[in-house]
């Protein structure tokens, strides 16, 4: 037998079992009065591509926020070391989420009960790809998020000796931990063939845990360093003090990630149904990293709502205005399409408001004192009749005229 190298077992060859036979062994015995069902097994799946689909829209939005800070807000345009440090996390990150969808389709076996995964396709050139560089890639975009941190710190507090030395000494620390993580999980996982020798299986694995309380102490140490920094600041004043914490108190969100994840290393280390519990552990990696994004790109969230924060909130809070007054209205429609209409009766409009016709002695008394207006305008025109009026129709004109004339000139 040739010596081993760093540790790193034989390679396996995997044609020497039969796809046959392979196809039907578990890489795991069932529990008792369980049979596997290597068809159409209980799964998972659909809550990890479901946070992948959010991770990956998280990604867009940072990057979208923060190319439009530095492109569209930023005069002169400047690009600095976070910025590539950015680039390279997001690259990286995208990566991950991409191998986990693959974990989580076809031959990818992650969400499944391990004694519903046959030998077959845990040995297939996919799996052993996904599972290779899931043990890897995760690892270098933690790495690369916290550096990309580190550097936001290093631009922002450049005038505090202190915070410079915390963060040098984070960014060593940080580069020397993961160095030597992935080139581990390097070693033991390449090339393919070799990956799932059991001695290399089991010393991968043993990696998971110092990889989770390593993530959880540089995210407290990261959160420590703006409460330094605001500490040093003497003549900014309390409410400004609490305005700069508030902008970094995303980090109380990744510890409480980064707390999750050792909970679930821990607990995958003590349960032989590794497939099934990776999902929850992968969700809190989606979790973790989407904070980390954020932290990453905090300065240019402040930057862009503090430019567009009031127009944002107005379309807001005009859309919910509208889409209230729309339901309101929708409702008073259903409401009266359901109640039963009495009968209408036509009611006529008062051209006299002040006029009350609506009694029948009023009526009466006012249609009797017209009559008797109108008999005594009779009476008067017959007892004093007008000079022209006492002649007939058939009576000449001339006639008329002359005693008329006649009358007048007597008097």
């Amino acid at each position: 037998m040739t010596p081993l190298i760093f540790q790193r077992a034989e390679p396996f060859d995997a044609s020497q079992i039969p796809d046959s036979v392979a196809a039907k062994i578990g890489i795991v015995p069932p529990p008792l009065g369980v049979t596997p069902n290597f068809v159409n097994p209980a799964n998972t799946r659909s809550l990890l591509l479901a946070f992948c689909g959010i991770g990956f829209a998280m990604i867009a939005l940072c990057v979208t926020i923060r190319i439009w800070v530095i492109v569209k807000l930023s005069r002169p345009i400047k690009w600095a070391w976070s910025d590539i440090g950015f680039t390279l996390a997001i690259l990286a990150t995208i990566a991950s989420y991409i191998i986990l969808t693959l974990a989580s389709t076809g031959f990818g076996q992650f969400g499944i009960h391990s004694w519903n995964v046959s030998v077959y396709k845990v040995l297939s050139f996919r799996s052993r790809a996904v599972n290779a560089s899931s043990a890897l890639l995760p690892a270098i975009s933690s790495c690369l998020i916290k550096i990309t941190i580190f550097l936001m710190y290093l631009e922002l507090f450049a005038t505090l000796k202190t915070i410079r030395i915390l963060c040098f000494i984070g960014i060593g620390i940080t580069v020397t931990f993961y160095i030597i993580i992935i080139t581990l999980t390097a070693l033991w996982s390449f090339p393919l063939s070799i990956y799932f020798v059991v001695d290399n299986t089991i010393k991968g694995q043993l990696l998971n845990l110092p990889k989770g309380i390593f993530g959880l102490v540089i995210d407290l140490y990261l959160f420590l360093i703006p409460l330094v920094a605001v500490s040093t600041l003497k003549t900014a004043t309390i409410r400004k003090k609490l305005g700069i914490l508030l902008v970094f108190s995303t980090g109380v969100l990744a510890i409480i990630s980064a707390s999750f994840s050792v909970y679930w290393r821990v607990y995958l280390q003590l349960h032989t149904d590794r497939m099934w519990y990776l999902t929850p552990l992968w969700i809190v990696y989606i979790i973790e990293h989407t904070f980390g994004l954020i932290i990453a790109n905090t300065t240019h969230f402040a930057r862009f709502f503090r430019c567009y924060g009031l127009e944002i909130e107005y379309y807001l809070c005009c859309r919910f205005t509208r889409t209230g007054e729309q339901s309101g209205k929708s409702e008073k429609r259903s409401e009266e399409s359901t109640e039963s209409e009495p009968v209408r009766f036509k009611t006529t409009i008062k051209l006299y408001p002040g006029l009350d016709i609506t009694t029948l002695e009023r009526t009466t008394g006012w249609t009797s004192l017209g009559i008797q207006k109108e008999q005594a305008k009779t009476e008067q025109a017959s007892t004093n009749p007008h000079p022209a009026g006492g002649y007939s129709m058939e009576t000449h004109w001339a006639e008329r005229q002359k005693d008329i004339q006649e009358r007048f000139c007597d008097d």
